[in-house]
């Protein structure tokens, strides 16, 4: 399988599958010995697949630190939060919704107001 990997042409699709072998095998025998077969760094993903997961993940970490401030500032300012507002703010992930929210958590009494 190994030879098979290095004598592929499409550089970019041989990486993916070698990182998600090894990975795959997790911290086991196979898992070093695949590493030492492929000669290969696969301490870090460098496929299409590993960027589009930190970025997802990146993505993610965004919106729950604006649901987060959105919430911190309501509740700094003495506005009740029920956890169904909770649960709604957390659960977005449109950035825009999120500026909006923002400026409105600064001035809003209410939660409902928040979403109005």
């Amino acid at each position: 399988m190994a030879e098979a990997f290095r004598q592929a042409g499409d550089q970019d699709e041989t990486q993916l599958f070698i990182e998600l072998v090894y990975h795959g095998l997790g911290r086991t025998k196979a898992g070093t010995t695949w590493k030492e077969l492929m000669d290969a760094d696969l301490s870090y993903f460098r496929g299409p697949l590993a960027q589009a997961l930190r970025e997802e993940g990146r993505d993610e970490g965004l919106d729950e630190g604006r649901a987060k401030d959105v919430l911190l500032i309501l509740r700094h300012r003495g506005v009740h939060v029920p956890e169904d507002a909770a649960a709604r703010v957390t659960a977005c992930r449109d950035q825009q919704t999120f500026d909006v929210w923002m400026r409105r958590a600064l001035e809003v009494s209410t939660v409902e107001a928040l979403f109005d």
